[in-house]
């Protein structure tokens, strides 16, 4: 986007009349691409740090810290919806992709001090050629090692928290991102991640989808 388009949207809502309100514009608009900017990339966190109750618990229930070398994980924790585990590993010539879910949300269950939380977990399996096994390995792995600080002051206080992580040389490294736009790269990847979860409980893939969606990304 351009500073001229931001601007005409700008003026839908307040006209520029002055000085001080074209400066105000300006600033925002720069904000603005920052931000459009961070959403191209996931953004390093450290679990160990992780102080949340919430979320050490959440991660001890769905083996958040089980990964071996040579595994992926991905946590999908989507607001007010049973909240998952996507891994993905390779056995023999073939990549296993595994959903470990939460039949009910332990958030909802968390706030509202449920004494006895429904902690069920259904787990389905899938197997993805090696190739595109590969790809989508080799993919969400330079995504983590490519995670850095974001620079926007933009954040979001609701919407799908994605963590992914692997080890390398028995260090546990993750990268995080929030409900990123659609239309960046993070978000085709979280909308892939999302699409192969979906296929994973329908026992369904589209080979040529996923390889479209792959070579986009690679």
């Amino acid at each position: 986007m351009t500073f001229e388009e931001y601007k005409a949207d700008f003026e839908r809502f307040c006209e520029i009349k002055t000085p001080e309100l074209l400066a105000i514009c300006k600033k925002n608009y720069e904000s603005y691409m920052v931000h459009l900017a961070s959403q191209e990339y996931f953004e390093p966190v450290n679990l160990e740090e992780e102080n949340d109750d919430y979320r050490k618990k959440l991660y001890k229930i769905l083996g958040l810290h089980n990964i071996e070398e040579n595994e992926l994980y991905c946590l999908i924790n989507a607001s007010f919806k049973p909240e998952r585990l996507l891994t993905i590993s390779q056995q023999a010539e073939n990549f296993i992709l595994k959903d470990i879910a939460l039949v009910k949300s332990y958030w909802e269950q968390y706030y509202v001090n449920e004494p006895s939380p429904v902690l069920d977990i259904i787990v389905r399996e899938l197997t993805l050629p090696e190739r595109l096994g590969k790809q989508l390995y080799n993919i969400l792995l330079t995504t983590i090692m490519k995670s850095k600080k974001s620079e926007s002051r933009w954040f979001s206080i609701d919407g799908v928290h994605y963590i992914l992580q692997t080890l390398k040389d028995g260090k546990r490294i993750c990268a995080q991102k929030i409900s990123p736009n659609e239309d960046s790269r993070s978000g085709k990847i979280t909308s892939l991640l999302n699409s192969l979860a979906d296929s994973i409980v329908s026992g369904i893939l589209d080979i040529e989808k996923l390889d479209s969606n792959l070579q986009m990304l690679s």
